[in-house]
């Protein structure tokens, strides 16, 4: 086993953390290094300070300054340590406008004793503001050691922030049943905005006032359109779903229907015009217009088929044109036309469906990848963790923007970090929350 140094440093400097761990090294080693710990072609890099002979110092034998040996077990503790206390600082790329910890409002990944984090949305209400939501349990001296569940007394938590500085602008909560879901969110015009919860739906202005609201059936789900002027709501009951179209500006209902659990027809993302969803024997994608009848779609050289084994998962991108994410996202038009694909890094895998501009000009795509060992006779397997954030043109087919997401670390599995993002209504603008901190990039379009 090979033996590793760790030593306290003394004012290390902005930048670096306070401890230094190198291999045992040939004396008279001088200079600066950076020693790294790979994984994959992930890189944890940990700034090192120089080791030098210095008068009077006493050694252990191998020309180095006394320092503490450490068996491999200690030293992996250690880096663990500094990988979830030094990550950040070692993130390259693109440099945020302005960055906010939303801890600071209230925000906690893991209230109580909940065993799942509290998932956060966002959007943006215009050009220069961003709203973001979650749902918090209640709280009391009774329940504080108890673990969550859906249906308990909560609260959900709209923040307001002000794109151009960085700046919180408002805040207000809604009593509401908790669950794990995040809240649904969506810009409309004027700063206005759309949240969902599981039992109402509320329209909002800039100031947080309520403008329209409406009491849902209970754990009812919305799903807004790529441009925000329509909303899907479906409502499950035991046997069935009601599904109901409504105009966002005035919570008119477009359409409506009922459709079967288990039967193949399901409805799965909205337009302002069309419906995508799962239709026929074999079941395959379809789209329909609201008031009109189902029927295959079908593009050149993707299929379309769905599969239990290897399903097709598809969502609207903006009004006329779609995504279908398998192997590779293709980007098709709802007349069957291929526009564009985008095939994955290696050993990459697209894990969530886009995010559009209001404007329908782009969208933004979040790569992921496996990490961790695989070994069955210890039951561990690999998991799915963020690597990347792509900004696509939809009209010019091309790569606008990539960010490299911070995922989470097999170091840490217990740390789960899931990127939150959203694209402004133009496009120019990526907000993305990682890991309780959300962060405005701009976006060169069409570059």
């Amino acid at each position: 086993m090979l033996p590793y140094l760790w030593e306290t440093v003394k004012n290390p400097g902005p930048g670096l953390t306070a401890l230094r761990i190198t291999p045992a090294r040939p004396k008279g080693l001088r200079g600066h290094h950076r020693d790294y710990v790979r994984d994959g072609d992930i890189t944890l890099a940990i700034r090192m300070i120089a080791i030098t002979r210095q008068r009077g110092t006493r050694h252990n034998g191998q020309g180095l300054p006394r320092a503490t040996l450490l068996p491999m077990r200690s030293l992996m503790a250690l880096l663990v340590l500094v990988a979830t206390m030094g990550a950040e600082a070692w993130s390259s790329g693109p440099t945020p406008l302005w960055k906010i910890d939303i801890r600071q409002f209230g925000y906690v990944s893991f209230p109580r004793k909940a065993v799942r984090p509290t998932r956060l949305s966002i959007a943006f209400t215009d050009e220069g503001h961003v709203v973001i939501a979650w749902i918090s349990p209640d709280q009391s001296e009774s329940n504080q050691n108890k673990e969550p569940h859906w249906g308990d007394a909560a609260h959900v938590h709209v923040i307001v922030i002000d794109s151009s500085a960085g700046q919180k602008e408002g805040e207000k909560e809604w009593p509401t049943p908790f669950t794990y879901a995040s809240p649904a969110l969506a810009g409309v015009a004027d700063g206005k905005f759309l949240i969902c919860t599981d039992n109402s739906l509320r329209m909002l202005s800039a100031a947080l006032d309520v403008l329209q609201e409406q009491q849902l059936p209970s754990h009812s789900a919305c799903d807004p359109s790529p441009s925000g002027h329509t909303l899907l709501v479906v409502s499950p009951s035991e046997h069935n779903r009601q599904m109901k179209v409504m105009d966002t500006e005035t919570f008119n209902v477009l359409s409506s229907w009922t459709e079967q659990t288990h039967v193949g027809e399901a409805t799965i993302s909205i337009s302002d015009h069309w419906l995508l969803g799962y239709c026929g024997e074999p079941t395959e994608l379809c789209v329909r217009r609201f008031d009109e009848s189902w029927h295959a779609l079908h593009v050149t050289g993707v299929e379309t088929r769905i599969d239990r084994r290897r399903p097709i998962h598809a969502s609207f991108v903006n009004d006329e044109a779609l995504a279908l994410r398998n192997e590779a996202t293709t980007l098709a038009t709802v007349d069957g036309t291929m526009l564009f694909q985008i095939s994955p890094s290696p050993k990459r895998l697209f894990g969530r469906p886009p995010v559009s501009s209001r404007g329908g000009e782009s969208f933004v795509i979040v790569e992921g990848r496996l990490r961790g060992a695989r070994s069955e006779p210890l039951d561990m397997y690999p998991f799915y963790a963020d690597d990347r954030a792509v900004v696509y043109g939809i009209k010019g087919h091309h790569k606008d923007f990539s960010l490299k997401l911070q995922g989470t670390s097999p170091w840490t599995p217990w740390h789960t970090i899931e990127n939150v993002l959203a694209l402004s209504p133009n496009g120019k603008s990526l907000a993305v929350i990682s890991d309780g901190v959300l962060q405005l990039y701009t976006v060169p379009v069409g570059r």
